[in-house]
């Protein structure tokens, strides 16, 4: 069991938790992004759905989606920049709640990645984001391939990064023992 407030990775288990985080995520980009999501129960499914946890509430969540995935639209990189990236994941829609920290995100993919390096044989991983969630990938050592596409529907940009789960890992730690509170000294007389 984690410590008081020290984030708690959840990996979700059936419908019920499932459906919890979805409705997380779909609220979150409502209100942060006035973004509304399509029902994406089918792919939640297919997927590995993580949540973060801090004081018993849910604060973030992550979606890894093992590649090639035919029904997500994603069976190969065709562009020149993503030819030789040799993802077997893709990593998407984060979000985390109104009111919380942004380090939450890093934190979470490197909790996230601690747990696929455990517990499966995936190890690299592309993510099309938001251009201003690059910096959160950034953070734990993903490298943006430079290239932006724009969504004729919204207008908003989109970027390719890519990573190693090894080094998200590694880069987290850090950033997990930065929340964890100091230990109060005592003071003798």
């Amino acid at each position: 069991m984690s410590g008081v407030g020290e984030p708690q990775l959840v990996v979700a288990r059936g419908h019920r938790q499932l459906a919890d985080i979805r409705a997380f995520r779909s609220r979150t980009y409502l209100q942060r992004s006035r973004l509304v999501l399509d029902d994406e129960a089918a792919l939640d499914r297919r997927s590995l759905v993580m949540a973060l946890h801090r004081h018993d509430e849910l604060v973030a969540c992550a979606r890894v989606v093992p590649l090639p995935d035919p029904d997500a639209g994603i069976t190969e990189f065709v562009h020149p920049v993503l030819a030789d990236c040799g993802a077997d994941t893709e990593v998407g829609r984060l979000a985390v709640a109104a009111g919380h920290s942004p380090i939450l995100l890093p934190m979470l993919l490197g909790l996230g990645s601690r747990w696929m390096l455990e517990h499966t044989v995936r190890r690299d991983y592309v993510a099309y984001c938001n251009a201003k969630l690059v910096p959160a990938y950034e953070a734990v050592g993903a490298r943006d391939l430079g290239l932006e596409l724009v969504r004729p529907a919204t207008g908003r940009a989109y970027r390719f990064v890519t990573g190693r789960f090894e080094d998200a890992a590694t880069l987290a730690t850090g950033l997990v023992d930065a929340l964890r509170p100091a230990p109060a000294l005592l003071l003798t007389a």
